[in-house]
């Protein structure tokens, strides 16, 4: 049994696929904690370190609330996913004139969708980068007008789109792992998790179940 330090239910829905047992820890942001889970990129951070040093803040601050609540101890997961084009984060566009930009500068060229995963258990302390890369084919703009005043919530996502939404048709190859630009490589998260087989991890009451959801608030 490990917790899920995650508020995304497509990453829930990634990390059924391995068949873990797990519980949610949903992150709410306190004001002790602006300071480590603040997404803004450090002065001339990497997208690399980046990603990295937000899934290791996100697990660092999940395993001391569970810890504070006297949870039974469990490994922490965690993931956070960014863009790069040119060595340069893309973040969540500010206005819908932002995200018009920002499509528009990804139209016809090739962006990474970096995500690491972390994992912390006690003094154990993982992570591990997957990168892929994404082509969009040449973007009109009646074609981005369009995305633009249907989709939903574009504000939200990094770079102004997701894989998941009408987004998807932008794309003309993939270099990389499907699941990873979704949020949660799947092989990368497996292989951390293996890490976990040297410690002697208690099984829940009646055995392991596949997965577990319950726990709203921590």
């Amino acid at each position: 049994m490990i917790y899920f330090a995650c508020n995304n239910p497509e990453k829930w829905a990634l990390l059924d696929q391995l068949s873990i047992p797990y519980e949610v820890l949903k992150m709410r942001l306190r004001p002790e904690d602006r300071s480590d889970l603040n997404e803004t990129p450090l002065n001339d951070e990497s997208a690399s370190t980046y990603v990295q040093r937000l899934a290791l803040n996100r697990a660092h601050v999940a395993w001391d609330r569970a810890h504070q609540r006297f949870m039974f101890p469990r490994p922490v997961l965690s993931a956070h996913t960014a863009l790069s084009f040119k060595n340069m984060i893309l973040e969540r566009p500010g206005s819908e004139v932002e995200a018009f930009r920002m499509l528009k500068m990804l139209s016809g060229q090739t962006h990474q969708v970096l995500t690491a995963v972390a994992l912390i258990y006690k003094e154990h302390t993982a992570c591990v980068l997957s990168v892929s890369e994404v082509k969009f084919h040449e973007l009109s703009d009646e074609t981005l007008f369009h995305y633009i005043e249907n989709e939903e919530g574009i504000l939200e996502k990094r770079g102004a789109y997701e894989m998941s939404g009408l987004a998807a048709s932008f794309i003309e190859s993939i270099n990389g792992s499907d699941s990873g630009i979704k949020g949660l490589p799947l092989y990368e998260t497996s292989q951390l998790l293996e890490g976990l087989k040297h410690f002697n991890l208690t099984p829940s009451v009646g055995g392991f179940v596949l997965y577990q959801k319950a726990l709203e608030k921590v």
